[in-house]
């Protein structure tokens, strides 16, 4: 893949502008996902056009947490249910990556499992990967005891309050 350069302008000597060549902005992106339904797919075509526009690198990331629920809230009560927990997030992350390849970009992949917290995952995730910025769905679902249901930005808070990088939340 190569990298596209962003113009940036000055102002010359007769006061026009001129365009200066630098780096791309954002060189990493990093996509948190899950599975809340068409709300994933518009995060993930944010995340591969941006990526595409700039010439950045872009990782998707699923998060499975230690006491058992993801990004999709799913509680796990025994091993099977963490199988099939693990099995759908690797589905999940190929689908983003065939997306990619569509749009003609790489998509790098990981899962991290037996997180404390999805939130503080994605945020090491950044800080290891030296990310320039992460693009996140603004919601996503969350549940206790089988219940599911719609959280405004519980993750997308503590990625938004503690990241090292900017933030880009998608509603």
């Amino acid at each position: 893949m190569t990298n596209a350069n962003t113009d940036e302008f000055s102002v010359g000597k007769d006061g026009e502008p001129v365009s200066v060549e630098s780096e791309p902005v954002f060189k990493r992106i990093l996509v948190p996902i899950d599975k809340s339904g068409g709300f994933k797919s518009k995060v993930i075509l944010y995340g591969i056009k941006l990526a595409k526009a700039l010439g950045s690198e872009i990782t998707v990331i699923h998060v499975i947490n230690g006491a058992g629920s993801s990004l999709e809230g799913k509680t796990e009560a025994n091993e099977n249910d963490y199988d099939d927990l693990k099995n759908q997030a690797e589905k999940l992350l190929r689908e983003a990556q065939l997306q990619g390849e569509k749009e003609g970009v790489r998509v790098a992949a990981e899962l991290v499992t037996h997180a404390h917290s999805i939130g503080e995952a994605i945020i090491d995730s950044a800080k290891k990967k030296d990310i320039d910025l992460i693009l996140l769905g603004s919601k996503g679902l969350v549940g206790s005891k089988g219940f599911l249901t719609w959280t405004l930005g519980s993750v997308a808070n503590e990625v938004i309050s503690y990241a090292h990088c900017p933030v880009l939340a998608v509603r």
